[in-house]
């Protein structure tokens, strides 16, 4: 089974775009695009723990269920 993200989903309610995000999360914005549509196989812990920090920062709500 494979992970599905949803990063985009989280933006949207936030109404934060993904190059405002990326800004935050200190990554590029293809990474950020990339998870949000779906469009890659693997993220690493590195990023992960980028996206959970900025999204904290952002005081939105997540969960790696």
């Amino acid at each position: 089974m494979a992970a599905r993200f949803r990063l985009r989903e989280i933006l949207d309610e936030a109404a934060l775009g993904q190059s405002e995000f990326a800004r935050a999360a200190d990554l590029s914005f293809a990474t950020v695009h990339r998870i949000c549509t779906n469009a890659t196989a693997q993220v690493s812990l590195e990023t992960l723990d980028k996206i959970l920090t900025a999204l904290e920062a952002k005081g939105l709500r997540h969960s790696l269920d």
